[in-house]
């Protein structure tokens, strides 16, 4: 009797490691899933980032060239 409960504890827990095992595997596919989505927004990040700085830089070339266009003031002496 101790021994078939000592084999059914066994299956048990060859039972709990089998379930255990296919759930790691599945967070392992999962995470794996995640880490590439991860990499696709940082990249979407350095190219925002990248246009972003452009964009600054163009921003200050018009302000320039408005500021080279307006008259200035005259004091008279």
């Amino acid at each position: 009797m101790q021994l078939r409960k000592a084999r059914q504890d066994d299956f048990g827990v060859s039972q709990m490691l089998l379930a255990t095992q296919a759930k790691n595997t599945e967070f392992a596919g999962y995470l794996r899933q995640r880490g590439g989505e991860a990499a696709e927004m940082r990249k979407q990040i350095d190219t925002l980032t990248t246009s972003l700085g452009s964009s600054q830089r163009e921003v200050e070339g018009l302000k320039r060239i408005v500021n080279e266009m307006r008259p200035r003031p005259t004091t008279i002496v």
